[in-house]
């Protein structure tokens, strides 16, 4: 019984999730968003080794 509740309330979650990540833009814009400020942050970090490492 426990174990029902707990496998429909996790397809109930990702059908949810699903469907908001595919019809609200501006919603998955803001789920994505920590994800593309930690790549600019990397590329940063990477371009600042790189001329780092070319200075002697």
């Amino acid at each position: 019984m426990i174990s029902a509740l707990i496998v429909y309330g996790t397809i109930a979650a990702v059908v949810s999730y699903s469907l908001l990540y595919w019809l609200k833009p501006g919603w998955r814009q803001s789920i994505e968003q920590p994800k593309h400020i930690f790549q600019r942050q990397l590329d940063g970090y990477d371009s600042q080794q790189k001329t780092d490492k070319s200075d002697p």
